[in-house]
């Protein structure tokens, strides 16, 4: 919106308009022309920015309004009417902004922007001009005051002193006309002594970087300029001819200097570096003089009791200087000390050698010790308790005891002075092998121990069947007899055996144990009877391959019973331990058969056990056996014989699995028990008939040829056993091979043949060649190009690819045709040429 500058002129244009339009109504209604003002007032002069001194012009809204009111200085013509400047802002907006202008404007200054532009009475609008009234701020702060020149010792702290005294812009006080606050902003400096430049700088008043102290300088002076800026920018500073003084006449100061002490004999503190301070000499090391009242001889008190005087004296490079004494006194007034436990735990085989030794540690802190030890035992067992008071001097008399308990554990292991050795007997043996194993444990395998600290006891167990640790698992499975036959065999040469640990302990748990093994041996490697002779054959003429065939060889072995079926007699004679007569009942008895080879004799049937009674008073029902197995087992009774000393055969089967059993021992025990009438002994068997006996025989088939396995490997590849087979049949390739039998016993005892194997090839390979060719000469020729063909065929039964290249003839002289004449024809022939080649499939 635009306003008028005068009110006048207001009216004047709200009514003019009125005129004009009567005047035209009129000029209508008359047919009058009136002629129109349609061109703008032209300016002749801008409005011009104008500005006053910040803080130095009085009536500043006045100057503003007089500038408003003659529209900043502008001037405009218009061709034929006066002209009204119209402002964008009125006079009461404009004076606002000025003065709200002083919240963006550095310091105080002011400002506001106005718009003019001239119209005419016909409201044409001339160009707009624009210009500024503001203030202006162009001169730094002022200073108020003066300061004095501080002059101070070089005492401790004097930089924090002198950064202070900076930061307070050294107590100058400044002034802006402009500006509500001043800002101190920066400092140089230039240290000198002696009319000398020893230092310049400057930096931030605030943060620095601050002058540094001169080092060694005995008297200098810093001139220093501070500098302050206003609101705007505008920079003041003050005389540099302001000055800090500083002379040094202050001693080093010795910082936390060690104080006097009274310590022991081993905690004499080392020679410490004097650490002193100087705010104007850098580096001021002091000097060290020491002295001691310590007696030399290591036996005397005085050289564990004394006094050490330490003194240090430090100058400056001024020359100032000051002195530090410390005084040491140094005293032994500690007993011995021991470092070991109260309680200590001690073997009995170590404390049994050396009764005396000394569980402890002990030592002065200053000299050497005496020490004496008196023991009281507080009770026995697997662990003694003794109770040790041990006393201990120095060479000053400090005296110091000490009770320690020793617990004597009786844990040291019972000491095998022989090791148990291993019992073996051949497969073939025929002796009792359960007397002998009982014989062997009982002998604890030949092994001897001796105890150490307590009384010893022993044990034979098989080995795994007690926890070694574990007493209340003591004695473990008694070895009473042999494990049955394992094929393969687990330990190698071992047909039967078993292991067996001979435990030494004592009666506090400790324990030592030696092994060894008791079994059947068989370390004899099966016997071949006839190893086949090596096989050469020939391939076939279709293929490059032979059917082999190869009888395979027989073994026999040390460890096989030869015959079945496997018998055993045994004639037990009939007794009595009362005299003979019809009263006299006979005794019980016992046979056992055998022996037997468990190893070589497994039974294969059931075996019949054939009883002859022989001469014996069983004429009556009374008077009978009872026959009893192994197991304890009622298995028959014995019949009535015909007469009074009659004979009765019978028969009993046996099951071949009690056998398995029963013949591990190498025996099988049968018990014949007499009928006995309490009261009436006369209805027994007695004892009546001379020589009585029994007789019995037990017999059972046995597999005879399936304890050596056979196995064949063809060319070291892997073995393949053998079951009833009497051959081997395989396919070879051409050429060399081997064919290895093995017979493996069931102690893995292993026996080897080798049957060498030639695989050859005879069959030649078969040319099939082209046909034969024939050229003629052109008349007048003598040579001629002839195209050989190279399909001819070969077959090679044991072939591949074959490639044949052959020159023929080899020279051009070979190649030549010769000629010669035929009288019958009158004329030149050519003589057959034959080409050959060689080397073709070799």
């Amino acid at each position: 919106m635009l306003l008028d500058f005068k009110i006048f002129n207001v009216f004047s244009l709200l009514i003019k308009p009125i005129k004009v339009f009567l005047c035209f109504a009129f000029i209508l209604a008359s047919d009058f022309l009136t002629a129109q003002d349609t061109i703008p007032p032209q300016l002749i002069f801008p409005a011009r920015d104008t500005s006053f001194e910040c803080g130095a012009t009085p009536n500043l809204l006045s100057n503003l309004t007089d500038w408003y009111n003659r529209a900043g200085g502008a001037l405009a013509t218009d061709n034929s009417d006066f002209v009204i400047w119209r402002a964008n802002l009125t006079l009461l907006q404009v004076i606002t902004i000025f003065n709200n202008s002083l919240d963006v404007l550095c310091g105080n200054k002011q400002k506001v922007e106005v718009s003019f532009t001239p119209i005419d009475t016909s409201s044409n609008r001339g160009p707009t001009t624009t210009a500024s009234f503001f203030t202006t701020d162009n001169r730094g702060p002022r200073i108020t005051n003066s300061v004095p020149n501080p002059k101070y010792t070089c005492v401790q702290g004097i930089r924090d002193t002198l950064i202070a005294w900076i930061k307070k812009s050294g107590g100058y006080n400044m002034v802006d006309d402009c500006s509500n606050s001043i800002i101190w902003k920066n400092f140089n400096y230039a240290i000198s002594s002696a009319n000398n430049i020893i230092q310049t700088g400057g930096g931030s008043i605030d943060i620095g970087p601050y002058p540094m102290i001169p080092d060694g300088i005995c008297q200098w002076v810093m001139n220093i300029s501070f500098i302050a800026a206003d609101e705007c920018g505008n920079e003041s500073g003050t005389p540099g001819t302001t000055t800090f003084t500083v002379t040094d006449n202050v001693a080093p100061i010795f910082i936390n200097p060690p104080a006097d002490i009274t310590v022991s004999c081993d905690n004499v503190p080392p020679v410490v570096e004097a650490i002193v301070i100087d705010d104007c000499s850098k580096s001021v090391k002091p000097e060290l003089s020491e002295s001691t009242t310590k007696v030399l001889d290591p036996l005397d008190c005085g050289h564990y009791n004394y006094v050490i005087s330490r003194k240090w004296v430090a100058t400056d490079k001024c020359g100032n200087s000051s002195t530090y004494s410390q005084k040491i006194t140094v005293v032994d007034k500690t007993g011995p000390t021991i470092s070991n436990l109260k309680e200590v735990n001690i073997g009995c085989a170590i404390f049994s050698k050396k009764p005396d030794s000394l569980f402890i540690t002990y030592n002065d802190n200053c000299s050497s010790s005496m020490m004496t030890y008196k023991d009281s035992v507080l009770s026995n067992g697997c662990i003694t308790k003794i109770e040790r008071t041990y006393t201990l001097s120095d060479i000053c008399k400090n005296q110091s005891t000490y009770n320690q308990i020793i617990n004597v554990r009786q844990d040291a292991k019972p000491e095998i002075t022989i090791q148990a050795k291993t019992e073996s007997y051949a497969c073939t043996s025929q002796e009792d092998i359960e007397t002998l194993l009982a014989n062997w444990v009982k002998n604890m395998g030949g092994s001897v121990a001796k105890a150490t600290c307590s009384p010893l006891k022993s044990f034979a167990a098989v080995k795994g069947s007690y926890d070694i640790n574990n007493t209340s698992t003591y004695p473990g499975q008694v070895p009473l007899n042999l494990p049955k036959q394992i094929c393969p065999a687990v330990l190698n040469e071992f047909l039967r055996y078993v292991e067996v640990d001979f435990v030494y302990y004592d009666t506090c748990g400790n324990s030592a144990v030696t092994s060894a093994v008791f079994g059947i041996r068989d370390n004899v490697k099966p016997v071949i009877n006839e190893c086949p002779q090596s096989v050469e054959v020939l391939v076939s003429e279709d293929n490059c391959t032979a059917n082999i065939k190869i009888i395979a060889p027989k073994a026999t072995d040390n460890c096989i019973e030869s015959e079945s079926p496997v018998s055993r007699r045994i004639v037990v004679p009939v007794t009595s331990n009362d005299p003979a007569g019809p009263e006299a009942i006979i005794n019980p008895i016992t046979m056992r058969l055998g022996p037997f080879n468990p190893s070589l004799a497994s039974p294969l049937t059931d075996g019949i056990l054939n009883l002859k009674l022989r001469n014996l008073d069983i004429d009556d029902v009374t008077e009978y056996f009872t026959i009893y197995d192994e197991d304890g087992k009622r298995i028959g009774q014995t019949p009535v014989g015909a007469g009074q000393c009659a004979n009765a055969d019978f028969q009993i089967v046996l099951d071949k699995n009690k056998i398995s059993d029963w013949i591990l021992d190498g025996y099988i025990e049968l018990s014949f028990r007499p009928n006995i009438i309490v009261g009436s002994p006369v209805l027994s068997i007695n004892n009546i008939c001379n020589g009585g006996a029994i007789e019995a025989t037990l017999s059972y088939e046995i597999e005879i040829t399936n304890t050596v396995r056979r196995f064949y490997q063809i060319n070291d590849g892997p073995e393949i056993q053998l079951g009833n087979e009497t051959e081997i049949n395989t396919i070879l390739d051409k050429g060399s091979h081997s064919v290895r039998f093995k017979f493996r016993d069931c102690s893995n005892n292993t026996a080897e043949c080798l049957v060498p194997v030639n695989v050859k090839d005879d069959v030649k390979p078969v040319i099939i060649c082209p046909d034969n060719i024939t050229t003629i000469l052109a008349k007048g020729q003598c040579k001629d190009t002839v195209a050989l063909p190279i399909n001819f065929t070969v077959k090679e039964n044991c072939g591949g690819t074959y490639q044949y290249s052959k020159l023929s003839p080899a020279s051009t002289e070979a190649s030549f045709l010769s000629f010669v004449y035929n009288e019958n024809k009158l004329k030149y022939e050519t003589r057959s040429k034959e080409i050959v080649f060689t080397e073709i499939f070799l």
